[in-house]
């Protein structure tokens, strides 16, 4: 099997088995998914509280975009390292983000018509 080839720093071979194609060495988690998920979150609970009513419905309608994106990508779309496959089957991570997105829509969706 070829060996991946030496990184310019050290001239050693990468750390990923020669099994791993280079293509597939790149994909992983990104963890500034769930950092944006948790600001978001703290700027929300910061924000809400002293915005008006109607200010209260639109800053919760827009956040639940962003909210429902980040829901999406850490639940449907695992974090891949080499060697490890998904954790659970893909119909599950679907089946339970909708479950999450369907709860979050319903509650922005109930705080909107209130």
């Amino acid at each position: 099997m070829p060996q991946n080839p030496p990184s310019p720093k050290s001239g050693s071979t990468t750390c990923y088995p020669a099994r791993v194609r280079r293509r597939e060495s790149q994909r992983g988690y990104l963890l500034e998914i769930p950092i944006v998920l948790f600001i978001l979150l703290i700027a929300l609970a910061v924000l809400v509280p002293r915005l008006a009513l109607t200010g209260q419905k639109i800053t919760l309608a827009l956040a639940a975009v962003p909210i429902v994106f980040c829901l999406f990508y850490m639940i449907v779309i695992p974090g891949w390292t080499p060697g490890t496959s998904g954790r659970i089957a893909r119909i599950w991570r679907v089946s339970l983000f909708l479950g999450c997105a369907a709860v979050i829509v319903a509650g922005v969706w109930a705080f909107m018509l209130r």
